[in-house]
């Protein structure tokens, strides 16, 4: 596994860590709203309609996808494939 990764920070500042990728965290925390994840990371480049009850929504990012259920996140993961994102959410 990689030993060393860059991790992009709001406002600009970026961290190397000596963690495995496996171990750090990428995109918002849990239990973030969606309109946190705005604020913080501006609007996703695409969103899937939300799927299922509870709905779980997606947001995709450049370097990380955000699942939701409800208005509230569940987890972030880097976005590995990063071609699948090609059009802007509308």
């Amino acid at each position: 596994p990689a030993t060393m990764a860059t991790k992009v920070i709001k406002g600009g500042r970026i961290i190397i860590s000596n963690k495995n990728l496996s171990d750090m965290s990428y995109g918002p925390a849990r239990g973030q709203t969606m309109r946190q994840v705005v604020a913080d990371y501006g609007n996703p480049i695409k969103k899937s309609a939300p799927v299922g009850k509870p709905p779980i929504t997606r947001w995709y990012y450049r370097d990380f996808i955000v699942f939701f259920e409800g208005k509230y996140v569940i987890q972030s993961v880097i976005n590995q494939d990063k071609q699948v994102i090609t059009q802007p959410s509308q």
